[in-house]
């Protein structure tokens, strides 16, 4: 959606509508979750969901490829290689900043989808209320999102990511008091979290876009797949490390796979993983973020001069 408008806030509201859409398919997702840990028949009813799911990507899938085509004055206007094209992305001073901060947003992500579950049943001893922590986490993102939306048109982008970085770390830092049947504490932080992570994925994309238009400024090329391979490559890698970091610690400190009751170390490393790291990796990512400088006026200057531009590509194809 890198490309479907140009305008500063719009995009905000475009990503922020794409947050919704994408929030709702979690939920779903939860409700699929909720089936097979009550299902009688597991395998069957995995079965099910699983081609309920694949039909309606598939559908989907064709339904955004028939009805949005791409941009015909972007067309043809990519990196004459893959190389150069990934070349410039790390050469893009806004790029490398924003990746890198992206990178540890994504980290803090992970840590809840891998972790929350031994939260729930090794410390709070409630792993049947592990639907209602996601739940928790992902109803400020619904509820919030038209707030970013409106706030993002009264401060800026680099505000408003700052705030939900702030956010982020407060709440991960308070995941490592959590304590046995500290339900009310538990929630309010993953109320937190839900409230700091619904904006950062409504203003992190949008920030890429003018990142992208940054780039086009620089080289005369446009980059949407580049950039989007980049961010999808960090979202993932930072799963992935996240997982095998979790495992190793796990390991070391003696974690016993399906064990009733783990030890006051091993519950120690399961707090300080989903807690006090991701909490110093968002305050390290707030202070980096701090040199972001790619507003709203330098993007109008920026997108002054790509007009102009495109108004003499137009100019020269038709004298020829």
């Amino acid at each position: 959606g890198m490309e479907l408008t140009e305008r500063y806030h719009e995009r905000t509201r475009l990503f922020g509508y794409r947050h919704v859409v994408g929030a709702a398919g979690a939920l779903l997702g939860l409700g699929a979750v909720y089936l097979l840990r009550t299902s009688q028949e597991p395998r069957l009813t995995a079965l099910g969901v699983s081609a309920a799911g694949g039909a309606i990507v598939a559908c989907t899938i064709y339904l955004s490829t028939r009805g949005l085509t791409e941009r015909g004055d972007f067309q043809g206007r990519g990196a004459p290689a893959i190389t150069k094209a990934f070349g410039d992305v790390v050469r893009n001073p806004h790029g490398r900043l924003l990746f890198f901060v992206y990178g540890i947003d994504a980290f803090g992500a992970a840590s809840i989808g891998i972790l929350a579950p031994y939260v729930m049943q090794y410390v709070v001893h409630a792993p049947n209320l592990i639907e209602v922590f996601i739940v928790m986490y992902f109803v400020p993102q619904f509820a919030f999102t038209p707030i970013w939306i409106r706030l993002g048109k009264r401060f800026s982008k680099k505000r408003l990511w700052l705030f939900a970085m702030l956010a982020l770390s407060a709440g991960y830092l308070s995941v490592f008091f959590v304590q046995d049947s500290s339900y009310l504490l538990l929630f309010f932080v993953i109320f937190l979290l839900g409230l700091g992570g619904g904006c950062g994925s409504v203003i992190a994309p949008s920030i890429q876009a003018d990142v992208i238009d940054y780039d086009e400024y620089l080289t005369g090329e446009r980059k949407e797949g580049a950039y989007t391979a980049v961010w999808n490559f960090i979202r993932k890698a930072a799963a992935g490390v996240t997982a095998g970091l979790t495992g190793f610690v796990l390991q070391y400190v003696g974690y016993v796979p399906n064990a009733d009751e783990q030890s006051e170390a091993v519950k120690t490393a399961i707090l300080g993983l989903m807690g006090l790291l991701p909490a110093v990796c968002y305050a390290i990512g707030a202070i980096v973020f701090l040199r972001f400088s790619l507003n709203e006026t330098e993007h109008a200057r920026i997108l002054e001069v790509l007009h102009a531009r495109a108004e003499a590509r137009g100019t020269n194809a038709s004298a020829d």
